[in-house]
């Protein structure tokens, strides 16, 4: 993960990374939570982010 000591550097990388880091956060917490109810989840992300 990226730090940075200059509030405006970070806020720089997370505006350019936000949509990243927000995608990966919420297929994790799919999988993680609700991994038996969607076994096809891995199919439709892969059909997504192809």
């Amino acid at each position: 993960m990226f730090f940075s000591r200059h509030p405006s550097g970070w806020l720089y990388f997370f505006r350019v990374n936000r949509n990243i880091i927000v995608s990966d956060f919420l297929i994790q917490w799919n999988i993680v939570k609700i991994n038996e109810e969607y076994k096809y989840f891995n199919e439709d992300k892969q059909a997504i982010f192809i």
